[in-house]
């Protein structure tokens, strides 16, 4: 929940979720750009970079600057007329300790599909 996140807890996601990730593709275009090769950029993100759901917005919140980076990344890329390619993979749930942790009950998390996941947006 929001109102219970700690400030060292947002940025340690911001800083996985988007300041490591800036980093590392900054770093790699700039290699592929000084060498003039052929190369692929690719983002990984979630399905919450398209969506939110209410008890999971910051992180969703970090997505979607995943989204917006890889995005405006390729319209950079593709107006200097360059070969590399941007790429955001984004996954739906994967199975993790995430997901029972944010549902207090380990067999409660892992029932429930995206689609319920998603309804939780609705409220």
């Amino acid at each position: 929940m929001f109102a219970e996140l700690k400030g060292d807890e947002m940025t340690d996601i911001l800083s996985i979720n988007v300041v490591g990730l800036v980093l590392c593709s900054n770093l790699a275009v700039k290699s592929m750009l000084e060498r003039n090769i052929v190369g692929h950029v690719i983002n990984v993100s979630s399905m919450l970079g398209h969506n939110v759901v209410g008890i999971l917005n910051f992180y969703a919140a970090t997505k979607h600057a995943v989204t917006a980076i890889s995005k405006g990344l390729r319209m950079e890329i593709a107006a200097k007329g360059s070969r590399i390619k941007v790429t955001q993979i984004s996954s739906e749930r994967v199975e993790t300790n995430f997901h029972p942790n944010l549902f207090h009950d380990a067999e409660a998390g892992r029932k429930h599909s995206k689609a319920q996941i998603l309804h939780l947006n609705s409220y």
